[in-house]
């Protein structure tokens, strides 16, 4: 009947996405280095089995810092300056540097009643004539404005436990060199002290 066929454009059109993440480590080759990270899941499926994979991309949560990562949710709300010129979002970046000169995958995001992300692309510089409109234009997602608040939300908190336990781990990392160090010049202190003692 027509109700059902316009029940069911409704709901279609309706239907949302859903947002997750899993850490992920790349083990390193001869195109990456070895690099833990956050990569973004949408209907749990990341950006590289949806959109297919991108040479040496990899997610940009966990890498640069907490401070780095708040402005760049901040970005999946329209808050504060893009980064780039073209005005789309940095979804993952070079697996080495993170720069756009090496090539990312961006999109353009809509706020409106719901939020959407649309026109996948691949850049490789802030000017926005360097684009290479390398996927399917027509690709797109919707998210319900609750769940993608919580969804950050949820991130952010995350991504500050995580940066702290790495914070915890660098200074034991140091504090343990540190204790060898000084132990390594007790012994030496030590060994020259037996030498100019007098033999019996």
């Amino acid at each position: 009947s027509k109700v059902y066929i316009l029940f069911n454009i409704i709901y279609f059109m309706k239907k949302y996405s859903k947002l997750s993440w899993r850490k992920n480590f790349d083990q390193g080759s001869n195109f990456k280095v070895e690099r833990e990270y956050f990569e973004i899941l949408i209907n749990g499926k990341s950006i590289n089995q949806i959109l297919g994979s991108w040479g040496n991309l990899c997610g940009i949560f966990g890498r640069f810092g907490f401070e780095h990562d708040k402005q760049i949710i901040n970005q999946h709300f329209l808050k504060g300056k893009p980064e780039l010129d073209s005005g789309r979002i940095i979804i993952s970046s070079c697996n080495h540097c993170g720069d756009i000169g090496c090539g990312a995958l961006t999109f353009k995001l809509i706020i409106g009643k719901d939020i959407i992300w649309k026109d996948f692309r691949y850049e490789v510089d802030h000017d926005d004539d360097t684009v290479n409109q390398q996927y399917d234009k027509k690709k797109r997602f919707k998210f319900e404005e609750k769940e993608y608040k919580k969804y950050f939300k949820d991130l952010i908190i995350e991504l500050k436990v995580y940066y702290a336990s790495k914070d915890k781990d660098s200074q034991n990392n140091k504090n343990k060199k540190g204790n060898k160090y000084l132990q390594n010049i007790k012994n030496k202190l030590f060994s020259l002290k037996n030498k100019n003692l007098p033999k019996k």
